[in-house]
């Protein structure tokens, strides 16, 4: 009887114990996700410039509020298998926004973009703040960046579905769709 007693105080202090762990997990998750500052993938932020390799290493200084354009900010990483099958859709893009919008891209790679024939800037190793400020990390990320520096429209993942109708009826162009197989690779420079 003794043995009963003692197994079902320590089955309930057991118990207590998990409750009491569970809920401070479900506070502590509500603290960090409440706590955090609504980050630049929100429609109407104001971007701080960005900072950036340019094609023969300079480091670049972009403030978006002083163009007479909207800015077409689109982050890649050479080695994203998702950049890839998304770069027809990209290339679509810019052939349809000619002189609409003005078009920079980014690479997150440590090591610049060779080869690359493009009309449009290239840049590469965003400064460690300016990856923080944008909030960069995954690609590809498609930001739309106002005249007045604030963020008018952000897509973050290849164009597909939802995102590709998103797109396509954002800048009133049709796009082709994700590329898959070899040929998606082969013709990822962007």
């Amino acid at each position: 009887m003794r043995k009963q007693i003692v197994s079902m105080t320590l089955n309930g202090l057991l118990s207590t114990f998990l409750l009491i762990s569970v809920g401070l997990n479900l506070v502590l998750v509500n603290r960090l996700t409440s706590a955090r500052p609504p980050g630049p993938r929100s429609v109407g932020i104001k971007m701080p410039r960005l900072v950036a390799s340019d094609l023969t290493g300079a480091a670049r200084s972009l403030i978006f509020e002083q163009s007479t354009r909207p800015t077409l900010l689109y982050v890649y990483s050479p080695t994203c298998p998702w950049c890839a099958k998304n770069s027809e859709n990209f290339r679509t893009l810019v052939a349809g926004v000619n002189g609409k919008v003005n078009v920079i891209a980014l690479s997150l790679s440590d090591t610049a973009p060779a080869g690359l024939d493009f009309a449009f800037p290239v840049y590469w190793h965003p400064a460690a703040a300016s990856k923080k400020a944008y909030s960069l990390g995954q690609t590809p990320d498609t930001i739309v960046i106002g005249t007045d520096g604030r963020v008018a429209k952000r897509w973050v993942g290849a164009w597909s579905g939802p995102a590709k109708k998103d797109v396509e009826h954002y800048f009133g162009v049709s796009l082709p769709g994700l590329l898959d197989g070899p040929s998606a690779s082969a013709r990822h420079g962007l």
